[in-house]
């Protein structure tokens, strides 16, 4: 029988929250969703969904990129 370790990826792509939305993006283009960590320690996520979200409510608040849902 099939193990987790066997199939998981030893390294995921991360962020942090201060990471810019366009790095984000081009980080999703692989993969459909990147955990947000803050001091070494799950903070959040972030999808495709939430990308098409912000998009579709156009949501961009800061000139760095930021938004808030």
């Amino acid at each position: 029988m099939l193990k987790v370790r066997e199939l998981m990826h030893a390294k995921f792509p991360t962020v942090s929250p201060d990471t810019k939305l366009e790095t984000s993006k081009h980080i999703l283009a692989d993969v459909p969703a990147v955990p947000v960590d803050k001091d070494d320690e799950q903070y959040g996520i972030i999808t495709k969904h939430t990308l098409l979200k912000a998009a579709k409510l156009k949501k961009t608040s800061k000139p760095d990129g930021s938004f808030v849902l």
